[in-house]
């Protein structure tokens, strides 16, 4: 993500609550076309703007989204640091999608 943090912190740092960096990403029609064949999706509402519309698409070209994230969990597993994130992008127009990911980090130990 551009703008944000450039360090890094130690798992143990890492809390339930702690809010990711805010990612604005200007939709185009590139992104949007580049994005499906990333994915292999190859549905029209990718290539067809009047599909797109007609199924109520909440991301168009010349509308910004915005990507953020909360952490809900961590946990220790063995060596590793469990961290849940709670994700979402949205526009004005309202979430065009959120989700939970789950990331896995070698579990800070204090150095000596």
């Amino acid at each position: 993500m551009t703008g944000g943090r450039t360090d890094s912190l130690r798992s143990t740092e890492i809390a339930a609550g702690d809010e990711l960096p805010l990612f604005d990403l200007l939709v185009t029609s590139t992104v949007i076309v580049a994005g499906a064949i990333a994915s292999r999706d190859f549905m029209p509402a990718h290539h067809d703007a009047e599909f797109a519309k007609a199924q109520g698409a909440p991301a168009i070209p010349g509308q910004p989204l915005r990507f953020t994230g909360q952490v809900t969990k961590t946990s220790a597993e063995g060596d590793e640091c469990v961290i849940e994130v709670a994700v979402r992008a949205a526009n004005d127009l309202g979430d065009h999608a959120t989700g939970t990911v789950v990331v896995s980090l070698p579990l800070a130990r204090e150095s000596a």
